[in-house]
């Protein structure tokens, strides 16, 4: 039988599983969001006519783009580079999504046992 401080030891883990959990979800929804700009950024590009002019941020300054071509090609590098993080870091969350069910299955009835035992013995 496990001892209370075993018990205590496997919650803070799994505590700490969740918070790991609701960051990745969140960087993953980030990433999402910012691959869903790229594209949109891509076909707006796309679909203008040479002759505009157009600028690019690069940290605090605007850079005007000479190149429409190479400009959509660094897109698109940039968005299969955030397509590969997202896809790592989707597998990641489902992998401790899984751990953390693994976790708490084994976690519930050694929970409702102690509170048993608990209120048996308060009852006595």
């Amino acid at each position: 039988m496990e001892t209370i401080e075993e018990m205590q030891q496997q919650m803070a883990y799994f505590q700490q599983l969740q918070q790991r959990f609701q960051m990745l979800s969140q960087q993953q929804s980030q990433m999402e969001i910012g691959l869903q700009e790229i594209k949109k950024t891509i076909n707006d590009v796309k679909d203008l006519n040479p002759e505009n002019i157009i600028y690019r941020a690069s940290g605090s300054v605007m850079i005007k783009v000479d190149d429409y071509k190479k400009l959509i090609k660094e897109l698109e590098e940039e968005s299969e580079s955030l397509e590969l993080r997202t896809k790592t870091i989707k597998k990641e969350v489902e992998e401790m999504n899984k751990e953390m069910e693994k976790i708490q299955k084994e976690l519930m009835p050694k929970i409702q046992n102690l509170q048993n035992s608990g209120e048996n013995s308060v009852s006595e």
